[in-house]
């Protein structure tokens, strides 16, 4: 079974009131991505969606030598999503002319709350990549699987084992879809590297 974490949001994310809801919400910069052209993208290395966006933050966050703790969060528009970035610290790296264009289909840079929607997904912290798997009392006999494409916010579902191993085998097919793995420790192949990253579960606090 994974590792069990409290996700403490005061501890990575400025936290701000949103009147309109009625509560207390972290800020971040969101990315906003079209669909189509991440898929594109995302294929073209024989990843899917998952390994794909893991990968290239991953790589993007080491690139830039960021020094903050940085957040992130995932969520999911028709044929959109976006990826909040939040930190405590400065983001200063955000701001440098080629990070936008480094980042295929990217349609728009807010600085505002997170999407309502939006669940926890990336944690970078002290150069060490861990991919957040939001479950409350997770089940170490269960098969777990991530949709993307929920726009409701319920991306992690319990599903029985022939369809985990079918998620995990063909992820062309599944593109939008991933497993959580049964290892803590995975690797990605990116533009002749190997990504490390570390899977939790996590109980948001």
């Amino acid at each position: 079974m994974l590792p069990v974490i409290d996700l403490h949001l005061v501890d990575y994310c400025r936290i701000a009131f949103n009147y309109c809801l009625g509560l207390s919400v972290p800020i971040g910069r969101s990315f906003w991505f079209d669909w189509g052209e991440v898929v594109r993208a995302g294929k073209e290395l024989h990843l899917n969606l998952d390994e794909y966006v893991t990968a290239l933050l991953a790589s993007c966050f080491t690139q830039e030598r960021a020094k903050a703790r940085i957040l992130t969060f995932y969520a999911a528009i028709p044929e959109r999503f976006a990826l909040s970035l939040c930190s405590s610290g400065p983001l200063a790296f955000l701001h440098a002319p080629d990070i936008c264009t480094a980042l295929p289909g990217l349609l728009n840079l807010r600085h505002d709350f997170i999407p309502q929607t939006a669940a926890p997904y990336l944690l970078f912290e002290g150069g060490r990549i861990s991919r957040l798997h939001p479950l409350t009392r997770p089940d170490r006999t269960s098969f777990y699987v991530w949709d993307f494409g929920d726009c409701f916010g319920n991306f992690l579902h319990e599903v029985d084992k022939t369809y985990y191993f079918r998620v995990l085998n063909d992820k062309k097919s599944y593109f939008e879809y991933a497993v959580v793995p049964k290892n803590p420790c995975t690797s990605i192949p990116y533009q002749d590297a190997i990504i490390h990253v570390n899977h939790v579960f996590c109980q948001v606090m």
